[in-house]
């Protein structure tokens, strides 16, 4: 599928994200303020920042005044099958519809990454399986101005509009809790 070596062929260098460690099983997932979320697991890990300091996809038009386009794409590869994972980091967890709109919007910037990797290496490159997901760096404390308690669970699963996001809230999630079990 799309390796490093083969996205630096056609994306900008620092576009691309690969593992900070030298087991090579752990990417670094930035977002504003400083966050920062751990994806650990999976082999030949490797990801697309959808915008750099000096540029974002910008293909679409903005829709409402906001860039409707996720954060990262994630790639990895689990019991040889490769997975695209759309990702869209927040500092706190909401419930808005905005970052299931960013995520889904993502989804044709995943045909064109592969689409342009088969034409410019000349290789026939099966599209990997899809997945949807939101991470966040902390819970919200508060709900209607009330208190809540942590959450046990690791991550939700919501249906919106056809596809099924998943949700999460930490500083580190496994790759393989990414994906479907199916």
């Amino acid at each position: 599928m799309l390796c490093a070596t083969k996205l630096k062929e056609v994306l900008i260098e620092s576009a691309i994200v690969v593992p900070c460690n030298s087991l090579r099983d752990e990417l670094e997932l930035r977002g504003g303020a400083g966050m920062i979320v751990s994806v650990v697991g999976g082999s030949s890990l490797v990801a697309i920042r959808m915008s750099t300091e000096s540029r974002r996809i910008g293909l679409l038009k903005k829709v409402g005044g906001r860039n409707l386009v996720c954060d990262y794409l994630l790639f990895g590869k689990v019991n040889s099958i490769w997975h695209a994972i759309f990702v869209e980091l927040k500092k706190t967890e909401t419930y808005d519809n905005r970052p299931n709109k960013q995520l889904r919007w993502s989804l044709p910037i995943l045909d064109y990454v592969r689409q342009t990797c088969e034409l410019v290496l000349e290789l026939d490159i099966v599209r990997p399986k899809v997945h949807y997901a939101v991470l966040f760096e902390a819970g919200n404390k508060r709900l209607d101005k009330q208190s809540v308690k942590e959450s046990n669970h690791r991550f939700e699963v919501d249906e919106w509009k056809g596809i099924s996001i998943r949700r999460f809230i930490g500083q580190r999630v496994r790759f393989r809790d990414m994906i479907d079990d199916d």
